[in-house]
């Protein structure tokens, strides 16, 4: 445990923890036959990656290594990374429900208009028998803009029918 005070002084140093508590630290991390890392987070704001393997020699005398890696920038980059990656999932959900929504919307239009154009189209019909029978000159008068005004509103159910076409097309 003697040997390991020199590197429970850089914990000390490095993560503002006793030097014994240091040592305790890396005695823990060569306990086992195999690598282990941890992160710390230093007192200067630093990410640090400590890693430790034992090894045991035939020639030499057996030991361990320890290595410690400031990793700051690759945490970060991850931190980051995951943010992009939960803003993106954000997008791709708002993007499904808008695409939900216009298709909705589409089809409510289609049926609204399907809705409005029969009826319309029995008036026009109905116009149009009435135009061929006889009548006095006040009511072709009137039948005449009876028939403008349908036609108009014919042509204004078709235009809103056309855009919400477009709309749903450029969604999908």
């Amino acid at each position: 445990h003697a040997g390991l005070l020199p590197i429970g002084s850089s914990f000390h140093y490095l993560f503002d923890i006793d030097k014994d508590e240091g040592g305790n630290i890396i005695s823990e991390l060569v306990a086992t036959p195999t690598s282990h890392w941890h992160m710390w987070n230093t007192r200067f704001g630093e990410v640090i990656e400590v890693s430790a393997s034992v090894w045991q020699g035939s020639i030499a005398r057996d030991g361990f290594i320890v290595v410690v890696r400031n990793i700051t920038e690759q945490e970060e980059l991850r931190k980051r990374n995951l943010h992009i990656e939960h803003e993106a999932m954000k997008v791709e959900i708002r993007s499904k429900e808008m695409e939900v929504a216009v298709n909705t919307r589409h089809r409510f239009m289609t049926n609204m208009s399907h809705e409005l154009r029969t009826p319309l189209h029995g008036i026009l019909g109905l116009v149009e028998l009435l135009e061929h029978s006889s009548l006095t000159e006040n009511q072709s008068l009137r039948l005449i803009q009876l028939r403008k005004t349908g036609k108009h509103m014919l042509q204004l159910i078709n235009d809103i029918l056309d855009v919400s076409k477009l709309e749903s097309s450029q969604y999908q």
